[in-house]
């Protein structure tokens, strides 16, 4: 049978068989500790113990016999009888207990050994039938080691499968990664590269723009300047057209001063008016209205040569300021207001060209 298993099983089983001998040898021995300890308690059991007292020893000297109480017919206890009283009555008696005990005996030997006999069959036939359940147990026992074995074989073949499958996929994970490595490597590289083309392209760039700035602010100042100055002189023309409505108004009082005059000068040649001194002063006084009126004259001229020439700048300045109005994000971006103290330049400029431009008043006396 081992042989078989041992064919039957290559994958190690035959420890297994080895131990479930052990076990049954084991059992077995156990079995038989307990039919002896169960014999033994049979021939130490306290019922047999008992028989043996009533039995008689020819060894002892003094025989043990059981005392009993006789009672008579009244009612009344007897006197105990003296065993050793008579040496014959002794003899009768212990030759007729000897009989019966004899007989006895033979006969509980007789019964002791049937019932001995009973009990090793009995424990005989638990034994067969134990060693049989054994049996039945171990090669149940034997077909689930042997299904267990090939399924323990079918595992590790698999196992040896699934591992070498895990180091092809581990390989491939690892080419993987050593590739994906590569390419992250690479399109760092790539990145740092723009990035410090990008970084050098925005250098380039700021410079610009500051540049740009630069000369955008320059150019907002100097057209905020050129805006002032057009504002400057449209002041100076409002006060110019004050002035030559002014000078208009002086025209025409000089115009009836010259009606006055031209009325006096026939006054005076009709000798109608306060003598002849009084008529040269009047002369003389003719005069000087005479020469006042050319040099207003003159200066009427010249400020109407001014006139046209501010009209003519103006024309230009408006064509400047419709520019400036189209570019209005560009001036409130780079353009810089005006200082305090480039304002008071230019009130203090405006003032003195306003100054010198001075209305001759006639006084009359």
């Amino acid at each position: 049978m081992a042989q078989k298993q041992e064919s039957l099983d290559p994958s190690g089983s035959t420890s297994k068989n080895e131990a479930l001998r052990r076990n049954s040898k084991s059992v077995l021995k156990k079995v038989s500790k307990a039919y002896d300890i169960f014999s033994v308690y049979q021939t130490n059991s306290p019922r047999i113990k008992r028989e043996k007292r009533m039995t008689y020893h020819t060894d002892k000297e003094v025989h043990r016999f059981p005392r009993s109480k006789s009672i008579s017919h009244k009612g009344e206890r007897t006197k105990k009888k003296s065993y050793l009283a008579t040496p014959n009555e002794y003899n009768n008696e212990h030759i007729s207990q000897l009989s019966n005990d004899a007989n006895n005996r033979s006969m509980f030997e007789i019964m002791m050994n049937k019932k001995a006999s009973e009990m090793n069959i009995k424990v005989l036939n638990n034994r067969i039938m134990y060693l049989n359940s054994t049996e039945q147990k171990a090669n149940r026992q034997l077909a689930l080691a042997k299904k267990r074995a090939n399924e323990i074989s079918k595992i590790k073949r698999s196992k040896f499968e699934y591992s070498q499958d895990l180091q092809n996929y581990k390989h491939h994970l690892n080419n993987q990664l050593s590739q994906k490595k590569r390419e992250i490597s690479d399109t760092r590289k790539k990145l740092k590269d723009s990035i410090n083309y990008k970084q050098t392209e925005n250098l380039h760039l700021k410079r610009k723009m500051r540049h740009q700035i630069k000369s955008l602010t320059s150019q907002g100042l100097e057209k905020r300047k050129m805006i002032s100055l057009y504002e400057q002189r449209q002041k100076e023309i409002e006060k110019i057209n004050c002035l030559a409505e002014k000078y208009r108004n002086q025209n025409k009082r000089n115009r009836g001063i010259q009606r006055r005059m031209s009325q006096l000068k026939q006054l005076y040649s009709q000798k109608k008016i306060f003598g002849l001194m009084n008529a040269e002063n009047n002369v003389q006084k003719a005069e000087k209205l005479e020469r006042v009126e050319e040099e207003l004259m003159q200066k009427l001229h010249t400020t109407y040569q001014k006139v046209n020439e501010f009209m003519e700048q103006s024309n230009s300045f408006d064509n400047f300021a419709n520019i400036v109005k189209n570019n209005v994000q560009y001036n409130t971006k780079y353009l810089k207001p005006l200082s305090r103290v480039e304002k008071n330049e230019d009130k203090s400029k405006t003032n003195r060209s306003v100054q010198n431009i001075k209305p001759h008043v006639i006084k009359e006396d």
